[in-house]
């Protein structure tokens, strides 16, 4: 009896693939979850790469600022893509986190309407649970994100795949954090699921192979 290899060989790349999704998304929530009752995010060095969606990205001052909704975590880069620090806003587990912009500089939104204040690279403020119309009062402060999108000099900045490119005025493009590929089925849901059911088709093919197989091994003997 025999199998056609490259199915199988396709197999078990993919299934080597979603291992190593599933186990770096594991490791990422593990390691946000230090023990941390201070009002402002833990401030700590991460030692490898955020596999998790990239949910939105802001530009204040020299700094830029990538948010993973997902796993309540923010990095800090300069504006050439040098990573600087991260935030765990561990204390806060809710996946709806949101950025905003206004004159004072960045504020990170969690669920329950506390707002931490970034100023100038560093949490300066937690604004703690607002009432409504404390809530109200500082939202009206705050324009569109847009604006953040766009540094000093003009340059554009956006997210292309996983990743965050630059355009500067003169139409050149160029990468600035620049995250590994397969972050890519994380942050588009489409690819990823099209990804899943290409595997499924792959263990179909081979269990009718295999199955094929045997009814003709059968009918010779």
């Amino acid at each position: 009896m025999r199998v056609q290899k490259l199915p199988i060989l396709l197999l078990i790349l993919l299934l080597l693939e979603e291992l190593l999704v599933v186990k770096y998304c594991y490791t990422q929530k593990e390691y946000i979850t230090i023990p941390h009752d201070e009002p402002f995010p833990l401030d700590f060095k991460r030692a490898g790469t955020v596999f998790s969606s990239l949910s939105d990205f802001a530009l204040e001052g020299d700094y830029l600022y990538l948010l993973y909704s997902n796993v309540d975590l923010m990095e800090k880069y300069d504006l050439n893509g040098n990573y600087i620090r991260s935030y765990a806003f561990q204390a806060r587990k809710n996946g709806m986190m949101k950025m905003h912009i206004n004159r004072t500089g960045l504020w990170v939104e969690d669920k329950f309407h506390q707002f931490y204040h970034f100023q100038n690279g560093c949490c300066v403020e937690n604004s703690g649970p607002l009432v409504d119309e404390d809530r109200r009062e500082l939202s009206r402060s705050f324009s569109g994100l847009m604006e953040s999108k766009y540094d000093l000099d003009g340059s554009r900045y956006y997210i292309r795949g996983a990743s965050i490119y630059k355009e500067d005025t003169s139409g050149n493009t160029l990468p600035v954090v620049v995250r590994p590929f397969i972050c890519i089925l994380l942050q588009d849901t489409t690819l990823f699921l099209l990804n899943m059911c290409f595997l499924l088709a792959l263990i179909c093919t081979i269990w009718f192979s295999y199955h094929r197989g045997r009814r003709r091994t059968a009918g010779d003997d």
